[in-house]
């Protein structure tokens, strides 16, 4: 019976983290610092419904050239 409990509490930890992970990268997100694109990370989402356009946050000042590499499908 101990067994079984510690094996359920094992699996709901597990299925937790994965749920989390899934909430914080469904979305795609700009990673920014002080007024520089640094990163643009392609969320879940992004792979099943891929942008077309993007529109930069305001206040960015520059843009790294690899900000966008994995970004094929954006036309603007």
């Amino acid at each position: 019976m101990r067994n079984y409990k510690r094996r359920k509490k094992i699996i709901l930890v597990i299925f937790i983290a994965i749920l989390t992970y899934i909430c914080l990268n469904f979305q795609s997100k700009f990673i920014i610092k002080d007024n520089v694109l640094l990163e643009y990370k392609r969320g879940i989402l992004a792979d099943i419904m891929p942008k077309k356009e993007i529109e930069i946050p305001y206040g960015v000042t520059e843009i790294g050239e690899k900000d966008f590499k994995n970004c094929s499908e954006l036309k603007k």
